[in-house]
């Protein structure tokens, strides 16, 4: 019977979207791991797959096997099933006693202190260096029209350098990694920008070299991801004001419009779907034609409108119930232990494996190795362990929970906030991968941040530079209802 779960998908589409509100009403923070989950959930695996039910299965992709209705109403009972999984793990397994207290609310965040001159210089250190090997990258395609062609057409193929010495091997190891960096750094300087009279270089100049840089991933995702940790971090900003007003975070009464906080917080959410869509457009038009297969501009926005309930994830959980069907054609979870081959840089391990993680999931599905397509959570656990592997979600669930409650300490809000919408979009996308990928990239975003931040040591900044001079900068807070410490 398709009528079941036709229904179920409609009805999981709802509730998703009721208990993401929800979450927000109960939290009021943007973007939590459950809410981010629960919208991809809705977005990428209900919504299409009650379509899919209610219409045809979609018209895939040649490598694709073309999928059935029970298909797609098993991949939903699953996906329903899992994400009861993951909220066991991150509700009841993960949950503490004074967790869900508001990371706002505590003075420590609006008490801490930058060290102004290490965070320029790491500043232009993972900038530079980042810039450094997009040029190297550049360098080794011949021309800057063959490393575009090559971005749009391989941007899922690593880049591998035969490393001739140990700081040829270094700079190319960790480059990547300074993207994360550079982003987080920004971070930083647009919440602290009123406190330092810097509203126009640190809340618009030097957020805008950061999303120039994620253009040079060729991932739209990356584009969602800066712009939803910016709303994030602008939601903190605002609500550590209101609490704490001498700590110096936004404008003086006296030129702050009223109720000016919120509309900010909806617009960098709104360019951040925006960016999501037209980047992809962008994308898709520039590679139809490196494939030989070019659309027009108004195809590809409508291509890329259409991609926000295409249903990937729908998909890639369908065909992997198909592909792996029992216990002998399962991976017994070779796929998540090699995920920890990341870990090990090529050049010291000459002989990794090309194929680990979703990629093995996927290439013995007969898919390409030119793409990362979606497997979901609970479809990497069934395609190594089959029904018996689904539980294992929730202790991702455990693991997220563990990292939003990392939230509260004021060094690691920032890489929290560029962290957790990288990690979630990934991980429910590849699963293990995904998740692996991007602790390795915010890696060092966390030494950088213990490096540029320290706590208020009850000295507070005499003064700051502005474009009219000199500026007194409001005292910190030393409670959240104590008395100030006089000047």
């Amino acid at each position: 019977m398709i009528v079941f779960p036709m229904v179920l998908a409609v009805l999981a589409t709802v509730i998703a979207g009721f208990l993401a509100w929800w979450e927000y009403r109960r939290t009021q923070e943007l973007f939590t791991p459950w809410m981010l989950f629960l919208i991809y959930g809705a977005l990428d695996v209900f919504l299409p797959a009650a379509v899919f039910l209610m219409s045809e299965p979609p018209s895939l992709i040649d490598w694709i096997v073309p999928l059935r209705k029970d298909d797609i109403a098993s991949s939903t009972l699953i996906y329903v099933v899992s994400l009861a999984l993951f909220a066991t793990g991150y509700f009841f397994i993960g949950h503490r006693r004074n967790d869900e207290g508001s990371v706002t609310d505590w003075p420590a965040l609006a008490n801490i202190r930058l060290r102004v001159g290490p965070l320029y210089a790491a500043l232009a250190l993972a900038g530079g260096w980042y810039i450094l090997y997009q040029l190297a990258l550049i360098g080794e395609a011949g021309s800057f029209d063959l490393y575009l062609s090559d971005r749009f057409r391989q941007r899922f193929v690593p880049d591998v350098f035969a490393s001739t010495n140990i700081l040829d091997f270094i700079f190319n190891q960790f480059a990547p990694s300074m993207l994360p960096t550079y982003l987080v750094l920004v971070g930083i300087l647009f919440f602290f920008r009123h406190r330092y009279g810097r509203r126009v270089l640190w809340g618009w100049v030097l957020p805008a070299t950061g999303w120039v840089l994620t253009l040079t991933t060729f991932y739209r995702g990356y584009q969602l991801n800066f712009f939803l940790a910016l709303a994030f971090i602008e939601t903190c900003r605002a609500r550590v004001a209101r609490c704490h007003p001498d700590a110096g975070l936004e404008r003086a009464a006296s030129e702050r419009p009223r109720g000016s906080m919120a509309p900010r917080t909806k617009i960098l959410a709104a360019v951040a779907v925006l960016v999501f869509g037209f980047y992809g457009a962008y994308r898709q038009y520039h590679s139809s034609f490196q494939y030989g297969k070019p659309v027009s501009v108004a195809g590809a926005l409508t291509s890329q409108a259409g991609e926000l309930v295409r249903g990937w994830g729908a998909i890639g959980l369908a065909s992997i119930l198909h592909a792996y069907p029992d216990d002998g054609s399962r991976l017994g979870g070779s796929s998540i232990v090699s995920t920890l081959y990341m870990l090990v840089p090529r050049p010291l391990w000459p002989g990794k494996p090309e194929r680990y993680g979703a990629e093995e999931v996927t290439r013995r599905m007969g898919w390409p190795i030119t793409t990362q397509s979606a497997i979901t959570m609970p479809g990497e656990l069934y395609a190594n362990f089959g029904f018996l592997g689904l539980p294992l979600v929730a202790a991702l669930g455990l693991l997220f929970r563990a990292v939003y409650r990392r939230r509260r300490h004021p060094k690691l809000l920032f890489v929290y906030a560029f962290f957790v919408p990288h990690a979630v979009l990934l991980t429910h996308w590849m699963s293990s991968s995904g998740l692996v990928t991007s602790l390795t990239l915010h890696a060092l975003s966390v030494v950088a941040v213990v490096m540029v931040l320290q706590p208020d040591s009850g000295n507070v900044p005499s003064q700051v530079g502005d474009d009219r001079g000199r500026r007194e900068v409001p005292q910190l807070v030393r409670s959240a209802a104590g008395p100030r410490r006089a000047r």
